[in-house]
């Protein structure tokens, strides 16, 4: 069995994956929570989107880092072999499916 190893560029695009979906999400959100919002505080609706905005970008990143992080300890408890690393980019791509669904809604 060959090694694979990632390189720096497998690591942007698995990143890049990651970061478009994220930012996609967010804007969803941000024109959900607005218009949601905007109905019963008016004068919030800007800075509450602007905030959900915020923390969507930011759940997006970490929970692709918490989720790598689970199945690395799941497969270190049934024995398994790997380095984190290449789970992390491999997850990031799991996220290609996902990106390409946000981008057409």
């Amino acid at each position: 069995m060959i090694a694979w190893s990632p390189k720096p560029s497998d690591w942007y695009i698995s990143a890049f994956i990651v970061a478009a979906n994220a930012l996609l999400l967010a804007q969803t959100q941000y024109l959900l929570t607005f218009h949601v919002f905007n109905f019963s505080f008016p004068h919030w609706a800007q800075g509450l989107a602007r905030l959900d905005w915020l923390f969507t970008i930011a759940l997006g990143v970490i929970t692709w880092l918490v989720f790598a992080g689970i199945f690395h300890l799941t497969a270190i408890l049934l024995n398994g072999r790997g380095e984190l690393r290449r789970l992390v980019v491999w997850l990031g791509y799991g996220y290609l499916p996902q990106l390409i669904a946000s981008a057409i809604v």
